[in-house]
């Protein structure tokens, strides 16, 4: 596998749709969906284009984690440190009935990349919340 995040749109040419995210590092990877909108996408771009410019920590969520909610959720710490970008990704599925109980899976995912990486990133994210393409990388 490929240490990374990838976005994949659902719904062509809409400012709300339906987002599956994969996140893999070199042994594992974890895929959810939820529902997303355009201007979600372009303020990940812009958080990512700061954290370049401080060399410091972001965080950035999608979704809402939590049975209330019920949709997935992931949740991002990018932390730049030197020349490399270290990410952590905490990813949940749905919830869903399990017995007794309402469950969701979640998976806690690390893999670092760089700068050029993160670059090539914001430049895809911005092409996606533009509705130009429907899918967007951060690759190793």
């Amino acid at each position: 596998m490929n240490p990374g995040i990838k976005f994949v749109r659902l719904e062509p040419n809409s400012q709300e749709f339906e987002l599956h995210v994969t996140v893999a590092t070199e042994l594992a990877s974890f895929t959810t969906q939820m529902y997303v909108s355009n201007a979600i996408i372009s303020r990940l771009g812009d958080g990512l284009e700061n954290l370049i410019e401080r060399r410091s920590v972001f965080d950035f969520e999608i979704g809402r984690f939590g049975p209330e909610y019920a949709g997935g959720a992931l949740r991002l710490r990018f932390n730049g440190i030197g020349s490399r970008y270290y990410i952590t990704a905490n990813v949940q599925s749905s919830y869903a009935d399990f017995g007794k109980y309402l469950v969701a899976s979640d998976a806690n995912l690390y893999f670092e990349t760089e700068l050029m990486s993160i670059d090539q990133f914001i430049v895809e994210l911005r092409a996606f919340s533009n509705m130009h393409c429907d899918e967007a990388n951060l690759m190793r």
